[in-house]
């Protein structure tokens, strides 16, 4: 369902963010995103002059390369336009990432090692999306396959994004029909 119409009003700024999962011939998967930021008037900055508008003020770029257990194995990180000669300065600190695993705990990582001074805000919100779009295109698949060798998906473990959305709240009935195993029925609970 959309939204409802809205009230009169002029467009000034347009953020696209794009985000593709790959499955690679080696076995690994790659994790690509891109984020475009655009104004519809016409701007200038010292590093860039004149930025007409529908230019982009921000152009970057994001990939990860992941093994089958989402450890990072590889990133780059390039940018094509940005606001002040130095922003893509910071982007070796991005290489940290090489060796962490996309799980639990990643965003509160990504946040120590890239918040503030320390990161670029764009290629961290970047970053942000292409840890879920991981686990968009790998989980499902990786699923699939350990189901078709005859094994538990989950390795006997509760999976990690139960309880992380009220849809997937363990009492929920989303989790009662997909997650039986996980299902935790409150209110028998709160009688018993």
């Amino acid at each position: 369902m959309p939204l409802p119409p809205a009230a009169p009003r002029e467009r000034m700024h347009t953020r696209t963010i794009e985000c593709h999962g790959y499955r690679r011939d080696d076995g690994m998967w790659d994790i690509e995103g891109h984020l475009v930021d655009t104004r519809t008037w016409d701007s200038r900055n010292d590093h860039r002059g004149e930025i007409p508008a529908g230019t982009p003020i921000h152009n970057m770029h994001m990939r990860l390369t992941l093994d089958r257990g989402l450890t990072i194995r590889e990133v780059q990180v390039a940018m094509d336009d940005h606001p002040f000669g130095m922003c893509s300065d910071i982007l070796p600190a991005y290489e940290q990432l090489v060796g962490q695993r996309v799980g639990p705990g990643f965003s509160h990582l990504c946040r120590r090692l890239f918040g503030a001074v320390r990161g670029c805000t764009h290629i961290s919100k970047l970053l942000e999306n292409l840890a879920t779009v991981a686990f968009q295109a790998m989980g499902p698949a990786l699923s699939r396959e350990a189901r078709e060798r005859g094994e538990d998906p989950t390795g006997g473990r509760k999976p990690f994004f139960l309880d992380g959305c009220h849809a997937l709240a363990s009492d929920s009935e989303a989790v009662r029909v997909h997650f039986p195993k996980w299902y935790r029925n409150r209110d028998a609970d709160a009688g018993a």
